[in-house]
C-alpha cells in the first residue's frame, strides 16, 4: 500500500507542477499546455507508471523540489506584469 500511495503522490504533485499557472513567457506556464508541458506531463505519467518505486528519501527529496517548483511558478503568476 505505501508503494503504490507514494508513486501516486509523486504523481499528483508533479501533475499540480506541470499544470500550475505560471508567467506568460515560461515553457511550463500551465494551462493551456505547450509543447514542453505535454512533454513535462508524459514525463511525470511514465515516471508513475513504468520506472520502478522510488525510495523514501528520495521520494521526500522529489515532492519537496516539487512543491518549490509550484510554490516559483506561483509567485511568478501572482508578480508577473498583465498582458495588453
Amino acid at each position: 500500500m505505501t508503494v503504490l500511495s507514494t508513486r501516486w503522490v509523486l504523481a499528483a504533485v508533479g501533475t499540480i507542477a506541470a499544470l500550475a499557472p505560471g508567467s506568460t513567457g515560461q515553457a511550463l506556464a500551465g494551462v493551456p499546455l505547450s509543447a514542453a508541458g505535454v512533454l513535462g506531463l508524459a514525463v511525470v505519467v511514465y515516471a508513475a507508471v513504468a520506472l520502478p518505486k522510488p525510495g523514501w528519501r528520495s521520494a521526500r527529496w522529489l515532492v519537496l523540489g516539487l512543491a518549490i517548483v509550484i510554490g516559483l511558478k506561483l509567485a511568478a503568476a501572482v508578480t508577473a506584469p498583465p498582458l495588453g
